[in-house]
């Protein structure tokens, strides 16, 4: 029965808990998971539970397939109908074909939810297919493509012989993706399409991006071995190499500013690499960090680590700065004005906010600035104890390693830190381990789910406790009155809570 119950008797902090119960959850052997903060589904051999609410029962739903779009609103999975394998949009099923083709995972969501895409192949039938006992020896048969295409909204676009994943702008009203020509190495070439739209045929095509606006796309090509850049149809500088890094947020391929009117990549001339802004080389340099170049949020400022030698250098707008042994985790402020990064020199790490060095420890982890970019804080290790450094001055110390582990959150003036179970200094009740922490937009809150010795789970909000549950299936999300919303289970069933704040400080 889905609906609401009464929650549980209130424990600390947990006055005013709501909980939906949403349903039973299947109880088998074997199941695959996969959760959000909003949702959970459960994946058993032939059909999708989402939220306690079973779908449909088909031959398989292919592994790995379930995703959720940003949102939460909307889901999507494969199935497989006797040989034929389709798309599941929230309980629709879309065109039948032979194969859905890409990586994981197979189906995109647009940032906002709105839209999905991804690339599907029917081939044409052979004798063999009527065969109930192919032969076993030998390579497989090579199959004819009848058509290749990728799929935006349910709606099929141009057939060709084999397509890659799409790509789609924030909004998912843009769409790109490569088309390969020809079924062989020898007569392969590749385009791109956009919006229907072909761009010219090339020998190959890499990593292909939209800006944030969506207004702008540029992607790497090869043509008689050399690369090159291709912004908004315009073909750039050619190089020996075009490298495909991976920033933070896991984002592969050209780097575009937030306001989308920059882009920067790297690129090897020779033995040599170079970052590229806007069409501007950098000097050149024996090595660039795989994760740089980066933009600060305001757009204003480009950065990136360089090697030469035996020595990395960050550069900031152009300027070096100091020489260290490596440097890792470079951040702006979150206006921009400001830069920090962690160097190391004769076996210590540093903090280097503004081109100015902090005390030397032996490990540094966590290096933010505060939401007013007035502050700068970091946990460090000297010997066994654990420190948190704000501004460069040291603060609480512990022994063992929690602090490290569990994470801290900093009021946006900087002047109050939260460390799991530690406000400002002043330690709460002891828990076992966490995991999935949270904090909130504002970085005021902190939620985790602690685990105890009686194999129950509950979140603990800025040190209070919630509810008892056999397990907590996903991570608390913040909602906009920075209560929490979470997903778990007890007595077999699946439930909804919304967890608020503590109605005074622990």
């Amino acid at each position: 029965m889905i609906g609401p119950v009464k929650a549980q008797p209130p424990v600390a902090g947990s006055q005013s808990v709501k909980e939906e119960r949403l349903g039973d959850l299947p109880d088998f052997p074997a199941l695959t998971y996969i959760d959000r903060s909003e949702h959970f589904g459960v994946v058993e051999r032939g059909s999708v539970t989402i939220d306690g609410k079973k779908g449909p029962d088909y031959n398989s739903i292919e592994i790995g397939s379930l995703v959720f779009s940003n949102d939460g609103r909307h889901f999507a999975y494969i199935a497989r109908r006797d040989l034929k394998l389709f798309v599941v949009v929230d309980g629709k099923e879309g065109p039948e074909y032979d194969e859905i083709t890409g990586s994981m995972p197979w189906i995109v969501f647009s940032a906002n939810g709105e839209h999905f895409a991804y690339g599907a192949v029917n081939y044409a039938k052979t004798t063999a297919d009527a065969n109930p006992h192919p032969p076993t020896i030998g390579p497989p048969p090579i199959r004819k493509v009848l058509k290749a295409v990728v799929v935006v909204d349910g709606k099929e676009g141009q057939s060709y012989d084999s397509v890659r994943k799409p790509i789609l702008s924030l909004d998912g009203t843009q769409v790109a993706y490569v088309a390969i020509t020809g079924v062989t190495y020898t007569g392969l070439k590749m385009k791109v399409v956009i919006n229907g739209k072909e761009d010219p045929l090339y020998d190959m095509v890499g990593a292909l991006a939209f800006s944030p606006d969506g207004k702008r796309v540029a992607y790497t090509a090869t043509k008689d071995r050399k690369e090159f850049m291709v912004v908004d149809g315009k073909i750039g500088q050619t190089y020996d190499q075009i490298t495909i890094f991976a920033p933070p947020l896991g984002f592969i391929g050209p780097v575009f500013s937030s306001n989308s009117q920059h882009l920067a990549y790297q690129a090897h001339k020779g033995q040599k690499m170079v970052v590229v802004v806007d069409g501007k080389e950098s000097p050149e340099y024996d090595q660039i960090e795989e994760r740089s170049p980066i933009f600060s949020p305001d757009s204003q400022g480009v950065a990136y680590v360089a090697r030469t030698g035996k020595k990395e250098i960050a550069v900031l707008n152009g300027v070096p700065g100091a020489e260290y042994d490596a440097i890792r985790d470079m951040v702006f402020s979150g206006d921009g004005q400001r830069f920090a990064y962690i160097g190391w020199k004769d076996k210590k790490k540093i903090a280097v906010v503004d081109g100015k060095e902090g005390p030397a420890y032996d490990d540094i982890s966590e290096i933010s600035f505060s939401q007013d970019g007035k502050h700068v804080f970091y946990t460090a290790n000297k010997y066994k104890e654990q420190i948190y450094v704000m501004d460069d001055k040291e603060g609480m110390k512990y022994l063992a390693d929690p602090v490290a582990s569990a994470g801290f959150v900093l009021s946006p003036d900087g002047r109050h830190v939260v460390f799991a179970d530690v406000i400002d200094g002043k330690e709460g009740p002891e828990h076992e381990p966490r995991r999935w922490e949270a904090s909130s937009p504002d970085r005021k809150h902190l939620a985790y789910v602690s685990d105890k010795k009686t194999n129950e789970q509950y979140v603990i909000l800025d040190g209070q406790s919630g509810p008892k549950y056999k397990e907590i299936e996903t991570t608390p999300k913040f909602l906009p009155d920075n209560s929490i919303e979470y997903l778990a289970i007890r007595d077999g069933g699946l439930y909804r809570i919304i967890q608020p704040l503590p109605a005074t400080p622990p």
